[in-house]
């Protein structure tokens, strides 16, 4: 039979994370399993004042781990945690490393992450987190596309 007891969401916080947040609740309850959420943490955009001239020059701002993991705690209902075992996580780096190395660390069972659906020149250019995942970790990888 197959055992899972750890299971790993990694989350971007965006929609495409939100149906695999919903999977990976199944798969706790399901198993009894304990929920360890990874959110990797990135430099974001920041809108600047245009100068005078209508130039505007482009600043990033490194993403708190504070907010990451409160924004993460809000996505469940207190309810459904009462009786849960949740680790909340954030790293830097590279997605697709960082969640790796966080599964082989943690001796996760299971990986649940959504996926962006790109194709063509934008999934060459930019790369593929969940297809890096799957052809490297060493336990089964759900992936879960934000159209499903």
């Amino acid at each position: 039979m197959i055992e899972i007891t750890k299971i790993l969401l990694a989350t971007d916080l965006g929609q495409n994370s939100a149906k695999a947040m919903e999977y990976a609740r199944t798969f706790v309850s399901k198993f009894g399993a304990e929920l360890h959420i990874l959110h990797v943490l990135e430099d974001k955009l920041t809108n600047t004042p245009s100068f005078a001239g209508g130039l505007a020059l482009n600043s990033y701002v490194h993403e708190s781990p504070a907010v990451a993991e409160q924004l993460i705690r809000s996505l469940f209902e207190p309810s459904w945690l009462l009786d849960k075992h949740i680790v909340v996580a954030t790293a830097d780096g590279s997605p697709a490393d960082q969640i790796l190395d966080y599964a082989k660390k943690h001796s996760i069972d299971l990986i649940a992450l959504g996926t962006h659906g790109r194709t063509g020149l934008s999934h060459i250019l930019i790369g593929s987190v969940a297809e890096r995942v799957i052809r490297h970790a060493k336990c089964p990888v759900v992936t879960v596309p934000s159209r499903s």
